[in-house]
């Protein structure tokens, strides 16, 4: 179960969206997280929000999120040294490179 030894991190609202929040349930033991983003702004279509994992100093690309959904479901990375997790928004689909000037939200682990 992911609650169990789960650490809830606090994204918080960048300048570009100060009243952004998305809260994520880190379990660093079993490499795990749910996230919940019921505080992000509506995008246009065309756009979408993607999460991105700090590992190293590095972004990883971590997938992009749903726009139906409120949550996602129970989600693996592979990765150690895990400083942060941040959300930006960018064309619809994956990016491979984040958009910094485009980020609405960032919390340490």
């Amino acid at each position: 179960m992911l609650a169990e030894g789960a650490k809830i991190l606090l994204l918080a609202g960048t300048e570009l969206s100060s009243d952004s929040k998305v809260i994520l349930f880190w379990n660093r033991e079993k490499k795990k997280y749910v996230e919940q983003y019921n505080k992000l702004a509506k995008v246009e279509k065309g756009k979408q929000y993607q999460l991105w994992t700090i590992a190293d100093g590095k972004p990883v690309n971590s997938g992009v999120l749903n726009k139906s959904k409120q949550s996602t479901d129970k989600k693996v990375i592979q990765l150690e040294n895990i400083q942060a997790f941040a959300i930006t928004l960018g064309k619809e689909g994956r990016s491979e490179a984040p958009t910094l000037g485009a980020m609405y939200v960032i919390g340490s682990v």
